[in-house]
């Protein structure tokens, strides 16, 4: 029974975004400023001629719009439901280059497909095994590939206010109203990617409270 709790629990995820899948353009408004950074941060360091890998598109609120500026883009998430409104927004808007996947971030089986970005948006924080992410990731980005992240670092703010809210996020993650979350500090991020052989050529934090930090670092 235990070889197979990681199988229930991301199955326990992928039914909490599908669930959600409708009303999550609605509940990202207040990151309204991070996500048209993240959008023209992304439009501004990669090119025309990028193939890009798209990690937790969610409902393509980054893809639609930074599909234009690039050669083409293969966006994933773990959710039917986001995939199918992402598509939806696709069609509507008439991008013809980017195809939709629904797969697993630990095992995205892309077979020898090789992308010159990879895009990690507010997902890296949802995973209980950023290692072993990252070393999937690489597997499919071509040397002195870049990685770009946006992620929220929960651990950064010593107020009693921030404080408060990160045990109030462990708390409701405990009982698993929502899923599993990782407080990164922007060093222990750092750090990480560090580990997997990349160095990190642009920062900023995009978001004050709680930080959200987009950072792109390139392959070794």
């Amino acid at each position: 029974m235990e070889n197979n709790r990681p199988i229930r629990e991301r199955s326990k995820e992928k039914r909490f975004w599908n669930r959600i899948a409708k009303n999550y353009d609605r509940q990202t408004r207040n990151y309204k400023m991070a996500y048209q950074k993240t959008i023209q941060y992304t439009i501004d360091n990669t090119c025309a001629s990028c193939s890009v890998l798209e990690i937790g598109c969610g409902t393509g609120i980054i893809t639609i719009e930074v599909s234009p500026h690039v050669e083409s883009i293969l966006a994933t998430d773990i959710s039917e439901k986001m995939i199918e409104t992402a598509k939806e927004k696709a069609l509507i808007t008439g991008q013809d280059n980017i195809t939709f996947k629904v797969a697993d971030a630990y095992n995205l089986n892309l077979q020898s497909l090789q992308f010159d970005t990879v895009l990690v948006y507010n997902i890296l924080h949802l995973l209980k095994k950023p290692d072993s992410f990252i070393e999937e990731i690489k597997k499919y980005l071509k040397p002195k590939g870049k990685i770009f992240i946006a992620v929220d670092c929960m651990n950064e703010g010593n107020t009693r206010k921030d404080k408060n809210i990160r045990l109030m996020y462990k708390f409701v993650s405990s009982l698993r109203i929502i899923p599993h979350i990782t407080f990164y500090s922007i060093n222990s991020l750092k750090r990480l990617m560090e580990r997997h052989g990349f160095t990190t050529i642009k920062e900023e934090i995009i978001h004050p409270k709680p930080v959200n930090y987009f950072m792109i670092a390139e392959r070794q």
